[in-house]
């Protein structure tokens, strides 16, 4: 048996060391990455659950009434896998599966669980797989991961199941990664602490102890069928280039995540670089400020006196050249300074502040956002003193 054990081990450790190397790893750096990385992670160890729950369903009797099932050797061997993976001790020192510990994880970095959440809630009403994963927007790497898992559940060969369980388990969390934890755990230890936990576990468990019971368990159920010992090992390196595909899922993410952040960041850099007149909308809505701003004005008995004798659609364009001018646009004025232009109006201050008052409605009114206003407003006030008869 172990001659194709080895042949085994053989076949897949290619595929073992892209995982272990995967890049993946390289660009998890803060709490966001990793928070992707969790979103579909989680979807691999409830698969995980469920795999050993079929074993467990094949290999030992789990109905009433009980009947003796399988070898005892095998029974014993599943049942304390069982027991180790679905009630563990989380770091309290109370029990939990190692499912409910990473949605504990999850939880406490802030990671969203609603995806999982409702992928689990319609599964368990339903029992269609295909619905649940739609219903919660299971990312498509995820989907044909747990996909592959239930392929091999259903297809009742347990030393199948027993195969992608021992070799495509979750034994593979390189250094790497390990280190990129640790420094999170130290820069956030609230945040951190369960899911280095959850690492630690695995490392323990499934690196150690179990792995060499599910090794055995593969043997026993393999025996001295070629062809089981055959189909078992085209299983292992299916699993394992699922794996490949997931963690190749969650790295296009994460680098699409870092992307939108670059631009986002560039485009707060060149917004701020831009004058407030591109900001707030170039010459279209300028023209438009300004014909609303005089219907405002023309209408309150309190200033529109100041514009009786006035060609509007000539004071319409100076304005519009003036804020223009005011708002940073490239361009020259060449029109008298707000002193000369408004020395014989006779402006007091409840004239300034009415006016003030339409332009800010005015803005309001064509949905500028607040913070464009206030920059309006300053360079409105910076001309008072210039515009009031003193």
């Amino acid at each position: 048996m172990t001659e194709h054990l080895d042949k085994i081990k053989k076949a897949v450790e290619p595929l073992r060391q892209q995982i272990i190397n995967h890049k993946v790893y390289s660009v998890i750096d803060d709490l966001d990455d990793l928070k992707i990385f969790m979103q579909h992670h989680v979807y691999a160890v409830w698969d995980f659950m469920s795999l050993l729950k079929s074993l467990q369903n094949n290999l030992t009797c789990t109905s009433v009434p009980w009947f003796p099932k399988g070898t005892p050797d095998t029974r014993y061997l599943i049942n304390e896998i069982v027991v180790g993976e679905e009630s563990d001790l989380d770091s309290a020192g109370g029990r939990k599966s190692h499912f409910e510990l990473y949605l504990e994880a999850m939880g406490q970095c802030g990671t969203d669980t609603s995806q999982i959440d409702k992928f689990i809630e319609v599964l368990k009403k339903t029992g269609d797989l295909n619905l649940a994963f739609t219903s919660a927007d299971t990312p498509q790497n995820a989907r044909a991961f747990v996909d592959f898992t239930f392929k091999i559940i259903g297809s009742n060969k347990d030393y199948l199941q027993s195969a992608i369980f021992t070799f495509g388990r979750e034994d593979l969390i390189p250094a790497m990664f390990l280190s990129i934890v640790n420094d999170m755990h130290k820069k956030f230890p609230g945040n951190i602490s369960i899911f280095k936990y959850y690492l630690d576990r695995h490392i323990v468990v499934d690196g150690d102890h179990h792995s060499h019971l599910a090794l055995k368990m593969t043997s026993n159920l393999c025996d001295k069928n070629e062809q089981f010992w055959k189909e078992a090992e085209q299983a292992s390196i299916e699993s394992l280039q699922k794996r490949i595909d997931l963690w190749d899922g969650v790295y296009n993410e994460i680098k699409l995540r870092k992307t939108s952040v670059k631009n986002k960041l560039k485009s707060i850099v060149m917004k701020e670089n831009e004058s407030l007149f591109e900001r707030i909308g170039g010459s279209n809505a300028v023209d438009a400020a300004v014909d609303i701003f005089y219907a405002k004005v023309l209408a309150d008995e309190k200033v529109s006196r100041f514009f009786t004798n006035t060609d509007m659609k000539t004071q319409r364009g100076k304005m519009k050249i003036f804020l223009s001018y005011a708002f940073g646009a490239p361009l020259a004025y060449t029109g008298k300074n707000m002193r000369d232009a408004h020395a014989h109006a006779n402006i007091k201050g409840e004239h300034f502040n009415a006016v003030a008052g339409h332009l800010v409605a005015t803005l309001q009114e064509l949905k500028v956002a607040q913070n464009l206003i206030d920059e309006v407003v300053a360079i409105a006030l910076s001309v008072k003193d210039d515009v009031l008869t003193h």
